[in-house]
């Protein structure tokens, strides 16, 4: 018989990433593997929903409602105000960066961002609450489960005591040690690939005229010695 999971075990599993076959996602330690790595917790993200709201625009849902950190969020949330697609890897600013942001791409010019008051947000989402305490500690969750991913190297734990409780903060951090990395050196092919045909025919020729040349030691092939068995006439077994 056993026993139900506890609160807090509940909170791990749903901070911990894995795969769909339930195996833990792992980092090897190499800063250039960091956006792959990226992408599979992003998929993970996707199949099971934890941290979405917060990734794609910075809110968190509790119960009915809706935490955020600014009442200008609403027009995002509600697709009134178009954005790029938000990934773990483009994780979604403070809402604030977010309108500065806006405002400095073209679709600004035709839909204006529009300042949102507490009357307006309670017509447009009643259940959205300004509650940075909650986005807050939704950051901080998102960097336990970052952790748990990449914190199992030395590289994963600086940068998540420099990000200071905050997942954006870590995500950013981690992305520009990536881009930092030193990829392997990887054997390139020569400025002739692929052959010509001209050059495969050069190539054959002087295969075969070394083949020909006299001076050429070719391996020798020892002949085998012929077989020496003896011709006895078969066995007949002894008469009684």
């Amino acid at each position: 018989m056993t026993s139900e999971p506890s609160k807090d075990d509940k909170h791990y599993i749903k901070l911990k990433p894995v795969t769909p076959d339930m195996l833990d996602i792992t980092w090897d330690g190499n800063d250039a593997t960091i956006p792959g790595t990226m992408l599979k917790i992003q998929e993970w993200i996707t199949r099971t929903g934890h941290f979405r709201l917060f990734v794609e625009h910075g809110a968190v849902r509790i119960g009915r409602y809706t935490m955020i950190d600014d009442f200008d969020a609403i027009d995002f949330i509600q697709k009134s105000l178009p954005d790029v697609k938000r990934t773990l890897a483009n994780a979604c600013p403070p809402t604030p960066k977010r309108v500065t942001a806006y405002n400095l791409t073209t679709a600004a010019k035709t839909s204006p961002h529009k300042k949102v008051d507490a009357k307006d947000a309670a017509t447009k989402m009643p259940t959205a609450v300004v509650d940075q305490n909650a986005v807050d500690e939704e950051d901080s969750s998102l960097l336990a489960s970052l952790v748990m991913v990449f914190g199992g190297h030395r590289n994963g734990r600086n940068a998540a005591v420099d990000a200071a409780g905050s997942g954006r903060k870590y995500i950013d951090l981690m992305l520009e040690r990536a881009k930092k990395a030193e990829w392997p050196t990887r054997p390139t092919a020569p400025s002739s690939w692929p052959p010509t045909s001209s050059s495969s025919k050069k190539a054959s020729k002087a295969r075969s005229r070394q083949r020909n040349s006299p001076t050429s030691t070719r391996p020798t092939r020892s002949r085998r010695a012929t077989s020496t068995r003896s011709c006895a006439s078969p066995w007949k077994p002894k008469s009684k």
